[in-house]
């Protein structure tokens, strides 16, 4: 799978997230989330809870996966916490 990372060259590839890379959203912390459907390696985990469509392309987010976290497994896939909240809303679960 590919993951695109803002300032990556033309075509926006990157074989690996350097270490230096850091959130677009906050510019402070560094990337450890790739958003899906679109794979855009682009935020941390603080600011990924506070989206509901990618920064960069503005694809609505279905999922993620962890780049980089100490604490989880990489690749492990997501939902992200917002959408958990809509389901439970909308099927009325508190």
């Amino acid at each position: 799978m590919r993951l695109y990372v803002s300032g990556e060259g033309c075509d926006g590839y990157a074989a690996r997230v350097s270490d230096d890379a850091v959130c677009c959203v906050c510019t402070s912390r560094p990337l450890s989330r790739a958003l899906l459907p679109c794979r855009h390696a682009c935020l941390c985990e603080d600011c990924l809870p506070k989206l509901d469509k990618c920064p960069i392309c503005r694809s609505m987010i279905s999922s993620y996966f962890c780049i980089r976290n100490d604490e989880e497994p990489l690749s492990e896939l997501k939902q992200p916490p917002f959408l958990n909240r809509r389901l439970f809303n909308l099927f009325h679960y508190h």
